[in-house]
């Protein structure tokens, strides 16, 4: 009788303060601010070595290179049609595009593709390192639970420009790990569509996170960007293609 009390109080105590611990967790979690999130989460994506490296990795057939020069985006995309090659860059806000290393005259080709293929490409594919720009606006939104797991939300939009689209991103970050698991996108130079976008296949090269992703529409034009994760549990969004990254490449810059 006196052994069976014993394990009693044992289990009682062992209970008390496991409901401390998870109390405690969660006081944690829920108090963390915006920019202290930002900055796990650009940690657990590797942090400084982002910015300080020349990434080149190809999708398909078409080649890119990025790399950020005091916060100034220095982004190259190489594309090989039949014998001839297609140069696009985009340095310091200025777009170039090359056929056979002869530059284009804009007439030629369609600027806002251009922007897209590439400027709205690889500023995606940079989040969350290029999230600390001063025109930035981060909050937090309620945790959520995305296929019985559950994230921390960090609502992110930009100072308002009149006459401009104004963009809107959500990052769904994993508490345990700060890694980005999906995100939903509204960003103009992206495609005039909202995006959903399931992050897979994780690696890190040189200590970077890289990871290919599976990217989704809604099937109405009416579902708020913040409800696409629950149209996501409920599999009720529409499959557009997977991106994944090859022959990847990081170098310190020199």
């Amino acid at each position: 009788m006196k052994t069976l009390y014993t394990l009693s109080i044992l289990f009682l105590v062992t209970v008390s303060c496991t409901q401390k611990t998870n109390t405690k967790d969660k006081t944690v979690l829920n108090e963390i601010t915006p920019d202290e999130l930002l900055q796990k989460t650009i940690n657990a994506h590797g942090g400084e070595s982002f910015k300080n490296s020349l990434i080149e990795f190809n999708i398909d057939k078409t080649f890119f290179s990025l790399q950020y020069d005091n916060g100034r985006a220095n982004f190259k995309q190489i594309r090989q049609v039949n014998n001839d090659k297609h140069l696009l860059s985009y340095k310091y806000g200025l777009i170039e595009y090359f056929i056979n290393d002869s530059l284009q005259s804009e007439e030629k080709y369609s600027k806002r593709m251009a922007e897209i293929s590439l400027f709205g490409f690889l500023y995606t594919f940079s989040i969350p390192f290029n999230l600390t720009t001063n025109d930035v606006i981060l909050s937090r939104q309620p945790n959520v639970i995305i296929r019985q797991k559950e994230y921390f939300t960090l609502d992110v939009q930009f100072t308002k420009i009149p006459d401009l689209p104004e963009d809107h991103f959500l990052l769904y970050i994993d508490v345990n790990t700060y890694e980005i698991g999906y995100t939903a996108i509204q960003h103009d130079l992206s495609g005039s569509k909202q995006q959903f976008r399931r992050m897979t296949e994780p690696k890190r090269i040189k200590d970077i996170l890289f990871q290919d992703y599976i990217l989704f529409h809604a099937n109405d034009t009416i579902t708020p960007l913040e409800k696409l994760y629950t149209k996501y549990n409920q599999s009720d969004l529409k499959v557009i293609r997977t991106i994944q990254f090859d022959s990847i490449s990081v170098q310190p810059k020199s």
